[in-house]
């Protein structure tokens, strides 16, 4: 299983916890109605009863929402504490209390469903803690923290999927531009080849260098090292370079390229969600710049 929230099992779940799910696909709902980009908004609450979490709130956008056969839910112990009263819950479809409210109508990647939740004094046990810690730390640490470094592995894979499909648009041009008797290679005069493949080889360029930025971001988190800083650099430089090229590309082929004979218009509209999902390119520019500036969280607002 695949699932966003099977990233965040692995990264903060226990042993037990992560025996227990790991063969279930399970999505990951942050994303609220009344907050985005700013995850430490989050207003759905969990109230302990006994032995039992009660969870209320609704969800929106959660990738893999109808397909999931689970979800990791983030919602508030103490909604005074901000971010450290964040925790993170599993929660199995068909629970009394959680319904898939809809399925979103989108502009692109419309092969993984996205959906809306809604959580009615939905019940689970009180081992789906995530982690299984209770205790409401100091703001900075614990849970919310714990869990926001799932984004740390997961960011560059996102990046690499839009990488993935402005490489396809480079091979579908490259392939008509030859066709046509452009030769596109690298070694000649610059100033007398044609704008086309000057263009062309720009985009290259930008591909190549947005490679080298996720390359550097996976192999840190494969050798277990902090990758913070470059996780965030690979996804703020592919969510912006894949739609360069994707666009550049089409603008390149003309008509071929918005038609739906052809996948270019398909990849343009798919690669878009690359800016926006598992943090925006402007939340990760300000974290870009708090690790470069060593700014704080009130100087960036």
């Amino acid at each position: 299983p695949g699932g966003l929230g099977n990233a965040a099992l692995r990264a903060s779940g226990t042993p037990e916890q992560n025996e227990m799910w790991k063969h279930l696909t399970l999505a990951m709902a942050i994303t609220e109605p009344g907050c985005g980009s700013d995850p430490s908004q989050v207003q759905t609450t969990a109230v302990l009863d006994g032995d039992e979490w009660v969870i209320n709130g609704e969800k929106i956008f959660v990738t893999t929402g109808c397909k999931a056969q689970g979800v990791v839910v983030w919602a508030t112990l103490d909604k005074s504490a901000g971010r450290a009263g964040i925790k993170s819950f599993l929660i199995e479809k068909d629970t009394p209390g959680f319904v898939v409210a809809h399925k979103e109508k989108k502009l692109g990647i419309r092969a993984d469903d996205t959906a809306a939740y809604v959580f009615t004094d939905c019940r689970i046990p009180r081992e789906n803690l995530l982690g299984g810690n209770e205790d409401i730390p100091k703001a900075g640490s614990g849970g919310f923290k714990g869990v926001m470094k799932t984004f740390n592995m997961t960011r560059p894979g996102v990046a690499a999927i839009g990488l993935g499909m402005a490489e396809a648009s480079l091979d579908f041009t490259r392939e008509q531009l030859e066709a046509a008797g452009l030769d596109v290679s690298y070694g000649g005069n610059s100033g007398s080849q044609p704008g086309a493949v000057e263009r062309f080889q720009r985009l290259e360029a930008l591909f190549e260098a947005s490679k080298l930025t996720i390359l550097r971001a996976a192999w840190l988190s494969g050798e277990g090292q902090p990758n913070n800083m470059e996780s965030s650099v690979c996804k703020a430089h592919a969510g912006s370079a894949v739609r360069r090229i994707a666009q550049g590309c089409i603008e390149l082929l003309g008509p071929m390229g918005i038609s739906r004979e052809h996948l270019l218009e398909k990849w343009l509209r798919d690669c878009r969600i690359t800016d926006i999902y598992e943090g925006t390119g402007q939340i990760q520019r300000l974290i870009i710049a708090r690790g470069l500036f060593d700014y704080g969280r009130a100087e960036l607002n």
